[in-house]
């Protein structure tokens, strides 16, 4: 019986060495090499139909999650006090480290530098980055005479303000505007409107000649600068947005609604960088109409586009209230919408 129980321990010792493990002080150790560091866990055999593992060791590891660096792993033997996570010792050209995730996209456990924590198995953290400026060195944010804007990485580089004209923060509504005019008002309706007369022709921006005073087309498709009102009201380099613009804003952010502030909108995470930019759900004024319909449901925002007809103009649509459907619509140009600006 000795000889058969010797044999199986030889035999058992030859599967662990092909395992990793080896034997030591009557316990039986597995090696699991790291860059840094290795130990893993003991295996104690206490008896030859007895085998417990019992986790005397963990490892934290550290990922630079598209970074650039080298971080030892930290080893871990006392389960019961608070180890103290590591500092970032990654780099990563144009961001900046934020924290340190139990997911490489951030949607895990998130912890800060020196956080005490307490593991009694392995933790992979990632490192999580914000991106600060663009790959040739140039601001994602900034000042344009007195307003804020952030660089979304867009194709065409254009900048987007991060409120509305009439507003100071991302959440106020800000003031609404008849499409080609440069000052706020709170009736809309084409009796009002300074480009048509009563009978809803229009005398500027006209491209069919049956939607124009008597039938005078000037094929003006775009704004000119002394009726937008972003360049009257902003000044410096603002002005509205074109509809192709707006386009290339909701093809290359992802969209969501939020609610920012207490105030609810749609926010825009561009699929480029990561930056974000909030549009409240601001409403708009039908037309003959002094009351704002749809605030807190949906927002529409002016372009400096002629829409599908002389009498329209297309807007931003963003439509509510529990998901967001990002899309550009047409309106009556004597309808009350808001602005967002962009520039250059």
């Amino acid at each position: 019986m000795k000889n058969l129980m010797k044999k199986l321990s030889f035999v058992l010792g030859l599967c662990l060495l092909s395992l990793g493990l080896f034997a030591q002080n009557g316990s039986i150790r597995m090696m699991r090499v790291h860059s840094g560091g290795e130990v893993v866990f003991t295996m104690e055999i206490s008896s030859i139909d007895s085998v417990d593992f019992i986790l005397k060791e963990a490892i934290i590891t550290y990922d630079a999650n598209g970074g650039e660096g080298y971080m030892a792993p930290q080893v871990i033997t006392d389960f019961d006090s608070y180890t103290s996570l590591a500092d970032n010792e990654f780099t990563r050209d144009h961001h900046v480290f934020t924290s340190w995730n139990t997911q490489s996209d951030g949607s895990g456990i998130s912890y800060v530098e020196r956080q005490g924590i307490k593991t009694k198995g392995n933790l992979k953290l990632y490192a999580q980055w914000k991106m600060i400026e663009n790959a040739d060195g140039s601001p994602l944010d900034g000042v344009e005479n007195g307003h804020e804007w952030v660089d979304l990485g867009l194709p065409s580089r254009t900048k987007w303000a991060t409120c509305n004209i009439g507003s100071t923060s991302a959440e106020a509504y800000g003031q609404y505007f008849a499409w080609g005019e440069t000052q706020a008002k709170t009736q809309f309706s084409w009796d009002n409107y300074q480009y048509s007369h009563a009978d809803g022709l229009v005398s500027k921006y006209a491209v069919d000649a049956s939607a124009a005073v008597d039938g005078a087309t000037d094929n003006k498709t775009t704004l000119d600068g002394e009726d937008d009102a972003a360049r009257a009201n902003w000044g410096g380099k603002w002005r509205m947005p074109t509809a192709t613009e707006q386009i290339e804003l909701i093809k290359n952010c992802t969209w969501e609604q939020v609610v920012q502030n207490g105030v609810r909108g749609a926010l825009a995470t561009s699929k480029l960088n990561g930056r974000t930019i909030f549009f409240p759900y601001v409403g708009y004024y039908p037309v003959n109409s002094s009351t704002v319909v749809s605030a807190g449901n949906a927002g529409h925002y002016w372009s400096s586009s002629l829409g599908t007809t002389s009498q329209h103009a297309f807007v931003l649509d963003l439509v509510g209230p529990y998901q967001v459907s990002a899309a550009t619509g047409s309106y009556q140009r004597c309808t009350g919408a808001s602005i967002r600006a962009v520039f250059p």
